[in-house]
């Protein structure tokens, strides 16, 4: 299964960006969103931004992640 995860633009140069979320710190592609202001959240997946994502998606998205998290981790 692949998942997308929130994250949010710490540095931007062109077409890639710097992002952090959820614990980790990666640098991501920007070709499918086009160049983006530092603090724009975005869904990464596979080390590309895919979706600019308002607060609220960001929210939602990472509340889902935190139950699957807890699922697998074998905490109902």
């Amino acid at each position: 299964m692949c998942v997308g995860i929130p994250m949010r633009i710490v540095q931007s140069h062109g077409m890639s960006a710097v992002t952090e979320g959820r614990g980790v710190r990666r640098e991501v592609s920007l070709m499918l969103t086009g160049d983006l202001p530092v603090g724009t959240l975005v869904l990464v997946h596979k080390d590309s931004a895919v979706h600019i994502l308002t607060p609220e998606d960001a929210a939602a998205t990472n509340a889902a992640l935190d139950e699957v998290e807890a699922i697998v981790r074998g905490m109902p």
